[in-house]
């Protein structure tokens, strides 16, 4: 009995879908749709984001990166808001005048202690898989039109 619910539980974990490959498949896709004409921007600007995210935390970081480079931060209030399996901060109201990204600034500051920590630890962790891609990639990436 229990060696038949270990096989069964270890069936039940190869199938669900890991996290780190989740996060890195969106990382992905998110690094590989910045548009070459900003690119070498992003890359510049999301290797120092896992640092700024530890440093200055999460509220501080969204609200420059907002002003700056207002995909990236997009990219992570997408992340956090709406693809990630797990969300801390799930269940806030879409704000329709600042898009994603000032939904979840607003969420932050509203936000209990430990959803906002978690919800900061997963940008950390998503920032650093975004930050290995952009290294990776190409600057001028294959489908891009100059």
């Amino acid at each position: 009995m229990l060696v038949e619910r270990l096989v069964t539980d270890t069936r039940a974990m190869n199938e669900t879908p890991n996290l780190q490959a989740l996060r890195a498949r969106y990382a992905l896709r998110a690094v590989d749709a910045w548009p070459s004409a900003r690119r070498t921007a992003a890359v510049q600007r999301v290797q120092v984001l896992p640092v700024e995210l530890r440093t200055q935390g999460l509220v501080v970081t969204l609200a420059m990166l907002m002003k700056d480079h207002a995909a990236l931060a997009e990219d992570i209030a997408r992340w956090l808001l709406e693809e990630a399996p797990y969300r801390p901060l799930a269940g806030v109201a879409r704000d329709s005048t600042g898009g994603l990204a000032a939904t979840l600034l607003r969420a932050c500051v509203g936000a209990d202690r430990g959803s906002f920590l978690a919800a900061q630890t997963e940008a950390v962790a998503l920032v650093e898989h975004m930050k290995r891609f952009a290294a990776a990639l190409p600057i001028d990436a294959p489908g891009d039109a100059p």
